[in-house]
């Protein structure tokens, strides 16, 4: 069971230097203590390489406050950086102790340090250019239909890896929670599409009244989503 006070949420951003030299890796910690029995609890961040050796631990004390964000960074030398050609995959740990010390919430999260904008019409990650070589993939099988196997969705990102395909399109909705964790690992560029296509009714994106319904959905696939080092747009 979560405790009753827990982690509700949490983002991390990453900032390599444009040497290389270093990296800052910052975490935003969301705590819901809503019936403020946070007295003595803490929080216990530890980042390790994508070999597995630790690169450094944190502490956070919980505040006694009905809702609080805690926001901690790592400083991580000569990282190793994310791209779709180098999917480098750091992991944060994340555990929350109560007064006497005992772990009582535990959770892990991979991490790509990686840096991405667009100059002019050109996207660059980790300040180089990037050409795209897209497809536009569904959530379909030719054998099970919409009930796509974990199987065929890994069958999916490999052919695409083995034929120099770097970027997936999610179209024209969110993929299964499982297909970033793919992205991730084998190095593909994703373009996240939320659930607002209306080709049968197209006048219904003119009106106000579906505004709230519109950003509910895009609200909510960049807070499942934002921590994949793959999604870069």
């Amino acid at each position: 069971a979560t405790p009753k006070t827990f982690v509700r949420d949490h983002y991390i951003t990453t900032q390599p230097a444009a040497d290389g030299s270093h990296a800052d890796v910052t975490v935003r910690l969301s705590i819901d203590n809503r019936e403020q029995l946070a007295q003595g609890k803490t929080l216990l961040l530890r980042l390790f390489s994508p070999q597995g050796t630790l690169v450094q631990e944190l502490t956070a004390a919980v505040a006694q406050e009905h809702t609080t964000e805690k926001c901690v960074t790592f400083q991580v030398a000569n990282p190793l950086l994310w791209s779709a050609e180098h999917p480098h995959l750091y992991t944060l740990h994340v555990v929350q102790r109560n007064e006497a010390g005992r772990d009582e919430m535990a959770f892990s999260t991979k991490v790509g340090i990686r840096s991405v904008e667009v100059k002019g019409a050109q996207l660059y990650v980790n300040g180089r250019k990037v050409l795209l070589k897209g497809v536009n993939r569904h959530d379909s099988s030719p054998i099970h239909g919409r009930a796509v196997t974990v199987d065929e969705m890994l069958r999916d990102v490999l052919l695409m890896k083995q034929n120099n395909i770097n970027t997936i399109r999610t179209s024209h909705y969110p993929n299964d929670a499982r297909m970033y964790a793919m992205y991730d690992h084998y190095g593909l560029y994703t373009c996240d599409e939320a659930d607002l296509e209306d080709h049968a009714n197209q006048s219904i994106s003119d009106r106000a009244s579906w505004i709230p319904a519109f950003v509910d959905r895009i609200d909510r696939m960049v807070l499942r989503d934002r921590n994949h080092a793959s999604v870069v747009m």
